[in-house]
């Protein structure tokens, strides 16, 4: 195969870069799927723009009262281990957890298990449980875009051919919050994920009551998805078990697996995961939560 490989080293580039080649090009971050599916015959792009050299697009930045900025450059393996993803934000360190093996974790990027739209992402479930908004630009400038509703379906994204995504924008948590996020596959992290699901939990350390709840579940609809429904049925009550196994069951008609023959998972199995996995991963943000 042959294409033209390009390699910027600011943001105004790359962007005139895309401006020029559009569909007829690919943005290369850490490759892991890029590069498979290339060798494969999947995609045949041009152009590949490697942003790997543009400095502004990674790194953890703190910002006041707790919130981040993740550039999209930042590689799993930097997620796993910085001490940043603790307490109220350590789902997004446990989704990176999951992704794979070691050696693609060293690697592999944020930004790139966000574009390429993949059900299954393990890091998407937790920046959407955690309010997070995709920073993007273009040549019209810059627009931030709600994790939850950054994917259009099967390896589609908001982001059009000309545009950028720069880092990911997790807003300050509120105290006495806990978040927690859960993969089921038979063979661990090296395999996708049947479910995925992302729950944090705020409550009120007077009374137990949940104040905040947002729970998103991956790889058991055409998008990573909220359970909105679910989170309704915490919010404003005390939290107990029999609550959080309705929130549970409620999540699990939520999701919307494909009907159709699966050689990984049945919808029924997928739902039946849900349930179980919404359950667990509610519960422990729930007793992070109540933490001092």
């Amino acid at each position: 195969m042959k294409f033209e490989f390009l390699e910027p080293t600011s943001i105004a580039e790359a962007l005139s870069m895309l401006s020029h080649y559009r569909e007829r090009a690919k943005i290369l971050a850490g490759g892991t799927d890029l590069i498979v599916q290339m060798k494969q015959g999947v995609l045949k792009p041009d152009v590949v723009i490697h942003v790997g050299r543009i400095e502004e697009l990674g790194g953890i930045h703190p910002e006041s009262a707790g919130g981040l900025r993740i550039g999209t450059l930042t590689t799993m393996r930097t997620l796993e281990k910085t001490s940043l993803l603790q307490g109220p934000l350590r789902a997004l360190g446990e989704g990176a957890t999951q992704v794979s093996c070691p050696q693609i974790r060293n690697v592999a990027t944020l930004g790139g298990n966000s574009c390429n739209g993949i059900p299954s992402a393990d890091t998407v479930p937790a920046l959407i449980a955690l309010n997070a908004r995709a920073l993007i630009a273009g040549p019209k400038g810059k627009r931030s875009v709600p994790m939850e509703n950054f994917h259009r379906g099967p390896g589609q994204t908001v982001l059009e051919t000309d545009e950028l995504l720069l880092e990911f924008e997790i807003p300050p948590p509120h105290p006495f919050t806990g978040s927690s996020y859960f993969k089921y596959s038979p063979r661990g992290t090296s395999e996708l994920a049947v479910v995925g699901v992302a729950a944090s939990i705020t409550v009120d350390p007077k009374d137990g009551v949940c104040r905040d709840a947002r729970i998103a579940l991956g790889a058991c609809a055409p998008t990573p998805l909220r359970a909105m429904g679910a989170e309704t049925i915490l919010l404003g009550n005390r939290l107990n078990d029999r609550l959080i196994a309705q929130a549970a069951d409620q999540a699990s008609r939520e999701a919307r697996p494909n009907p159709g023959v699966s050689v990984r998972a049945s919808a029924w199995y997928r739902r039946a995961m849900v349930r179980v996995f919404t359950r667990h991963a509610i519960e422990v943000a729930w007793r992070r939560a109540s933490k001092p």
